[in-house]
């Protein structure tokens, strides 16, 4: 069985930890860890959502074992409206990043050109 349980006890195994570990760096019990890899117990909405933060994951591959391609075109700004791109931990304006994207295509056109 490929499901749930095993991609949890996968990604806990993966950074080394224990269940006793994991459930005190996550705030679960040991029990709770246990009945979800044993597929015992199906996990709240809540907790899927710490998981999947925990482990830095998506909830798609936590349910399904698949992870969604997030691709953003950024020649549609107006599509980035649901997102925030930070450089230094200050947000680009919308001007920066047409400046950026600008640079990233002038720089390919030069590496295609030599």
């Amino acid at each position: 069985m490929n499901g749930f349980g095993n991609r949890l006890k996968a990604l806990r195994e993966k950074r080394a930890l224990t269940p006793d570990q994991m459930a005190e760096q996550i705030g679960f019990t040991k029990s709770v860890i246990w009945s979800y890899e044993m597929e015992k117990k199906e996990p709240s909405v809540r907790h899927i959502l710490r998981l999947a933060n925990f482990f830095d994951v998506s909830i798609d591959y936590l349910l399904k074992g698949v992870e969604i391609n997030q691709t953003l075109d950024l020649q549609h700004i107006s599509d980035l409206k649901r997102h925030t791109l930070t450089i230094d931990n200050r947000q680009l304006s919308k001007d920066e990043l047409v400046d950026a994207i600008a640079f990233v295509k002038a720089k390919r056109l030069l590496k295609e050109a030599e």
